[in-house]
């Protein structure tokens, strides 16, 4: 594996474990809370990540399509809370785009991880790899938010 792609698929294993562990001991009420009217709630975060997974998957080769892709893309607003899919639902669809994705890390060639990426895809250099990294560091980012959303509905802290 190109060591590129390794950092990326390393920390994006650390993340699916401390997804799980933020989800520890919540409800639906819970996932579904927010601190403020225009906050994401915890079950947001969990499928945004998961349909960027499966964002990245595609542009790897794969082909699962992206569930419930509107209410989880970037901006979108706040939705009726019976059109969010179960915790279950969600963790497994984010569990299959894992094992997926983790399977194109291994197999990816150095010229996929140095092509160019479309314009507007998020990437740190404009290529595949950079593409890769960027989405660690994304999830990374709303770890840190279900770690402090987690502390503020009194679940206690996500790490240490």
């Amino acid at each position: 594996m190109d060591e590129r792609i390794a950092m990326s698929s390393r920390s994006f294993e650390m993340t699916a474990r401390l997804i799980r562990r933020a989800l520890e001991g919540l409800d639906r009420s819970a996932l579904l809370r927010r601190v403020t009217p225009d906050s994401n709630p915890m079950l947001w975060m969990v499928g945004h990540m998961a349909l960027y997974r499966s964002m990245l998957l595609g542009l790897l080769g794969g082909d699962r399509a992206a569930c419930w892709s509107d209410l989880f893309e970037r901006g979108a607003g706040p939705a009726d809370e019976s059109l969010y899919p179960s915790l279950d639902e969600l963790l497994v669809e984010f569990d299959a785009i894992t094992l997926e994705l983790k399977a194109r890390f291994e197999v990816v060639m150095v010229a996929e991880l140095d092509a160019p990426v479309a314009k507007g895809t998020p990437s740190i250099d404009g290529t595949l790899a950079g593409c890769a990294a960027f989405l660690a560091f994304h999830e990374g980012y709303h770890c840190g938010q279900m770690g402090l959303l987690r502390k503020q509905l009194g679940f206690g802290q996500l790490v240490g």
